[in-house]
């Protein structure tokens, strides 16, 4: 009984030993088994039997290689939980064959078979001592790719983030585009329509230059500027001939290009004092002649009444100095103001008054 506890643990010590080289697991297991088949028969045939050394080591070489192959294929079909089910086998059957070996140095045993024992054990040790570092090598790995992984997941859901950000920024820079083209457009219908005014403006100032009218845009609207000598008797109120006709042209114009605009006329006089009329003063001079234009323009011209509206501004508002006779006669003067069109009052500013 005691050989054949020998021969298991010098065959577990051995197996052990070369499952740690470099051939795969079925090399192995048959190189160990062979082995330990070699060192069985070999004892066998010195001990117990007649056969000679040579005979027993290569028959039980034979037989060894044949199931240590077996042992490597199965081997190498281990899952992690069998390797770490084998190391514990192994740690137990260390202690074990630990046991036989004192066990074996009481009996008796000779030396070299004893050195062999101690040698596989001590290989089977640092086997042991390699698979449980190589065990916690991987362990550490396998933390890492964890941490990696968990490293990876959060760059990935950052990325995602990122990405919504950067679709919602697309998303608003294309409404921002949209909104620039409308603006855009909007200008250049704009700056067309201004082109087209502008244009109309040229041709109409350049028609009244004709007549020696003088055409301006301000803020009040579009002023018509005409001298009283164009229009009035010397020292009255009453339209002359010539004047009349100046108007018939005018209200044509006014006609044509602004049918449906308010218009103020604006009497100016210069500012030398009234010395052989009737009126009282300026003022009134002014207001005269404006009224004239007001009524030639609805009596003779067919305007809407409605529309027309007098106003004077006597002395007090010249355009020349009134030092020069050529500056008094640019002060007398009356204004048609062709107002801006009026724009419908809402509800909400009447509630705001």
């Amino acid at each position: 009984m005691k050989w054949t506890r020998i021969f298991a643990t010098a065959g577990a010590l051995v197996f052990a030993l070369v499952m740690t080289t470099g051939c795969n697991s079925i090399q192995k297991g048959a190189a160990a088994g062979g082995a330990l088949g070699a060192a069985v028969g070999g004892v066998v045939a010195h001990n117990y039997t007649s056969m000679a050394v040579g005979q027993g080591i290569a028959m039980g070489g034979a037989a060894g290689a044949a199931t240590g192959g077996l042992a490597g294929d199965a081997y190498r079909q281990m899952t992690e939980d069998d390797v770490e089910r084998e190391l514990q086998n192994l740690r137990a059957e260390l202690d074990s064959k630990n046991q036989e070996l004192a066990e074996l140095r009481d009996a008796g045993a000779t030396a070299d078979t004893l050195a062999e024992m101690d040698m596989l054990r001590g290989e089977l040790d640092r086997t042991i001592s390699d698979l449980e570092n190589a065990r916690t090598s991987l362990d550490q790995r396998t933390a890492e790719v964890e941490q990696m992984n968990n490293q990876i997941d959060q760059m990935a859901e950052a990325r995602d983030q990122a990405n919504s950000r950067a679709t919602a920024m697309q998303t608003q820079l294309r409404e921002v585009e949209d909104q620039l083209a409308m603006a855009r457009n909007q200008v250049q219908t704009i700056q067309a329509s201004l082109r087209e005014k502008e244009q109309g403006l040229n041709q109409l100032r350049a028609q009244l230059k004709d007549l020696n009218v003088q055409l301006d845009e301000t803020n009040r609207g579009l002023t018509m500027t005409i001298v009283n000598e164009l229009l009035y008797k010397p020292g009255k109120a009453e339209l002359s001939d010539e004047g009349i006709e100046l108007m018939s042209q005018i209200a044509e114009i006014i006609q044509t290009n602004f049918p449906n605009r308010e218009l103020l006329v604006e009497g100016h006089t210069d500012n030398e004092p009234i010395q052989y009329s009737s009126w009282k003063s300026n003022w009134e001079l002014g207001a005269a002649r404006a009224l004239t234009v007001v009524h030639e323009l609805v009596e003779g011209q067919g305007f809407d009444p409605s529309r027309l509206s007098a106003t004077s501004y006597g002395e007090y508002r010249p355009i020349a100095p009134n030092a020069t006779p050529d500056g008094r006669a640019q002060n007398r003067r009356s204004v048609i103001v062709i107002l801006p069109e009026k724009m419908p009052l809402q509800r909400t500013t009447l509630a705001s008054l």
